[in-house]
């Protein structure tokens, strides 16, 4: 009788924690092609096909402070895909380069892509120290090739 209490307050704990972690698994977001998609840092979206894309880490690779450069440097986007298939890819890509591979998934690919990034003036900071990966959204639509 008296391991009854400790008992059920360890049932209870296990329930409790089970329903925490249920309400942190992250959702998919059901999206079409052709149309614009805003995703952030480990945002997953699924197609209806099955393919999946997470948006997996935004890496500030701008000119230094302080530094004199001949090229202004650029955001390296890494997202991780998953096809219908269940083939899994990373690719990395980067915003100002106009002949990235843009192909995503077998017989996709990325049709348009931007970001924003969420302060005053929408300017990613020119010192990576101040750079907050969370605030960028890129914004992306896929179409079949």
């Amino acid at each position: 009788m008296k391991y009854i209490i400790p008992v059920l307050a360890l049932l209870c704990l296990a329930a409790c924690s089970k329903q925490v972690l249920e309400d942190e698994k992250i959702v998919c977001q059901e999206v079409e092609y052709d149309a614009n998609i805003d995703i952030q840092i480990d945002d997953e979206i699924c197609f209806p096909d099955g393919n999946t894309l997470t948006l997996s880490s935004v890496d500030h690779q701008f000119c230094p402070c302080g530094a004199v450069c001949i090229w202004a440097g650029d955001l390296y986007i890494t997202m991780s895909t998953s096809s219908d298939l269940g083939d899994m890819k990373e690719k990395i890509f980067f915003p100002s380069s106009l002949d990235f591979d843009r192909s995503i998934f077998d017989n996709y690919e990325i049709s348009s892509f931007s970001y924003t990034y969420d302060s005053n003036d929408g300017e990613v900071p020119a010192c990576a120290e101040d750079y907050e990966p969370e605030k960028i959204t890129l914004t992306i639509s896929i179409s079949k090739l």
